[in-house]
């Protein structure tokens, strides 16, 4: 279900973003140049993936040497 939610968004954001990309920005004003910057910053950080597991090369080499240890 997440998926499905998650490509909904997307496909919403390609959209926006293709609209924004069509808009002739030399006609904005500051403020609307603004709030269009800031649009695409709140879009970026939706879709940038949250949480996860996050391992470094040295702990995945000692998670192999224990696993090789104990079996």
């Amino acid at each position: 279900m997440f998926v499905i939610i998650f490509i909904f968004y997307k496909d919403a954001f390609v959209k926006r973003l293709n609209e924004i990309r069509a808009i002739d920005r030399s006609t904005l004003s500051a403020q609307e140049k603004s709030d269009l910057k800031n649009e695409l910053k709140a879009m970026k950080h939706q879709l940038r993936p949250s949480g996860g597991l996050y391992l470094s090369i040295g702990s995945l080499i000692v998670i192999i040497i224990l696993l090789i240890i104990l079996l």
